[in-house]
């Protein structure tokens, strides 16, 4: 009828409105005002529990908290994706940051396996200037916290992480996935193809690259080969093998994915989020800056993740 058409339209213009007075409070709030025209608010839980938080900023900080709180608690399996942002605290600066190491060291020239291949010395040029921010770092209360979530709280935590530092192994965590391979050591690569494994600490290839003063390109002090890489993983490298179908198993086993100080942005990792979401895991994202997934999470804390 004519008088139901005017009421539609009443009401839309309403909400057009209150939707456009909410953007300020950015993503959450805009689609807690479109759940609730929906009538689909209450399969939501945890926004259901933000959105007792549209009064104010510190309101709404307070509820996020008490959501993450209430999916940590009650996780038995959690499953830890962590990025580089957990490592700032550490003194590792993000490499994809402003005044960071890619951009003072093209990642395409310097960390590209097949570059690697040919030619070496770009690599260790940029090992020397990654173990220089890297050699004094330790594990800031971020990486403690999840030991303790593994030790006191008896949970069943797996990390995959796309750090190359080793700080949650040196914290204590036992199950860590490191899917861009790790920097605390290195391989010949020309052994490996013959079906031999030689390994190099990480204090090994130091003595090598810094020999008499200069910076020396590492040889296999077994077969004399060039091909000494880091064990971490270049770009166009393949990944070790099973480690991604070991570390999607994690995440489809897991009550809660916990995701601390990733943008999200780097793929195949990215994709670990909808992996969980699909598996029927809660998400909980711990960043300081929003990212493009946010729309997925049970809930978002922003902050430094240290804290």
């Amino acid at each position: 009828s004519r008088r139901a058409r005017v009421a539609q339209l009443a009401f839309n213009m309403v909400r057009t409105a209150a939707w456009s007075a909410l953007c300020s409070l950015g993503v959450v709030g805009s689609l807690l005002l479109y759940m609730a025209g929906s009538g689909c608010i209450a399969r939501w839980p945890s926004f259901a529990a933000i959105s007792s938080a549209r009064g104010g900023a510190k309101s709404h900080v307070d509820a996020s908290h008490q959501v993450a709180k209430d999916l940590l608690h009650s996780a038995k399996s959690i499953c830890v994706f962590s990025g580089a942002g957990i490592s700032v605290a550490s003194g590792i600066p993000d490499f994809r940051s402003p005044g960071g190491l890619w951009s003072r060291y093209d990642p395409l020239v310097y960390a590209d396996y097949h570059r690697f291949l040919k030619n070496q010395s770009p690599f260790w040029e940029l090992c020397a200037a990654c173990d220089a921010l890297l050699k004094d770092s330790r594990p800031n209360p971020a990486h403690l916290a999840l030991v303790d979530l593994e030790r006191k709280l008896n949970k069943h935590v797996t990390i995959i992480t796309q750090n190359i530092d080793g700080l949650h192994t040196d914290a204590g965590s036992t199950h860590v996935y490191e899917v861009h391979g790790s920097f605390q050591g290195a391989s010949c690569i020309s052994c490996k193809r013959r079906g031999e494994t030689t390994r190099f600490t990480l204090a090994e290839i130091r003595r090598m690259l810094h020999s008499n003063d200069q910076l020396n390109l590492p040889t296999c002090t077994k077969c004399g080969s060039s091909l000494v890489k880091m064990d971490t993983v270049l770009f166009r490298e393949p990944l070790p093998d099973g480690l991604l179908e070991r570390s999607i198993a994690a995440v489809q086993r897991a009550d809660l994915l916990l995701v601390i100080g990733s943008s999200l942005e780097v793929s195949p990792a990215n994709e670990i989020p909808r992996i969980a979401k699909r598996a029927g895991s809660k998400l909980l994202f711990f960043n300081r800056e929003p990212t493009r997934m946010d729309a997925l999470a049970d809930a978002c804390v922003r902050g430094r993740v240290e804290e």
